[in-house]
């Protein structure tokens, strides 16, 4: 009986897994991510006692999020370019700024509603490897909601900056006791990788520490 229940499982994970694919191809990313979400909340019994399907849901489950943001971030940065290009053309330039507002608040959103995602996996994950993965990817959406909605110096991302930094710190702590010499593979080092590119983001006075860190990783 319980080799035919995994048989099931077995068939009904392609299946799952196929059709989130599918949705990927297509470039429907929300689908991607709504199915992806929905199986790693509520359908546990599929991948739970098997460490490879858990962490191809995971990987579906960030790559996805990256979908999801990264046309909106390009096109903030576009907005960005082009609004250095029609200086003196108010109207022009009052219209990019009304647009990028538009894509900022889509990116806040949807930001939002990916850690919201993140937490809820968090709080329930007893597998430590997995649970510095999504320590990691909550500081990564973060950052985007600090750098890409936030005004410069405003309290709103001065605190969210407090907190990155914490969940960072947590995330390298967890890797370098789990972990130990063979930390430095390929999710270590994009932990590090980001942790510098934080601080570089933040501005002159963390470039220091931008530096530091990286050349104490190497």
């Amino acid at each position: 009986m319980d080799e035919q229940v995994e048989v099931s499982q077995e068939a009904e994970y392609d299946r799952i897994t196929f059709e989130i694919q599918i949705y990927e191809k297509c470039q429907k990313y929300k689908e991607m991510n709504r199915n992806v979400v929905e199986v790693l909340k509520n359908q546990k019994a599929l991948y739970e006692n098997n460490k490879d399907r858990k962490k191809k849901l995971i990987e579906l489950f960030s790559l996805s999020n990256k979908f999801l943001v990264s046309n909106i971030l390009s096109t903030i940065h576009s907005m960005d370019s082009l609004g250095s290009i029609k200086e003196g053309d108010e109207n022009l330039e009052l219209s990019i700024k009304e647009f990028k507002n538009i894509k900022k608040n889509e990116l806040k959103i949807i930001s939002d509603e990916i850690i919201t995602n993140i937490k809820n996996l968090i709080q329930f994950e007893e597998d430590k490897l997995t649970y510095f993965f999504l320590l990691k990817m909550e500081a990564d959406y973060k950052r985007k909601i600090a750098f890409g909605y936030y005004e410069k110096d405003s309290q709103d991302r001065n605190d969210l900056c407090e907190d990155i930094e914490k969940i960072y710190e947590e995330a390298k702590k967890i890797a370098e006791n789990l972990l130990g010499e063979r930390r430095y593979n390929y999710e270590y080092l994009s932990l590090i990788l980001n942790k510098c590119v934080f601080h570089y983001e933040m501005g002159e006075a963390n470039i220091t520490k931008a530096y530091d860190l990286a050349k104490m990783t190497i």
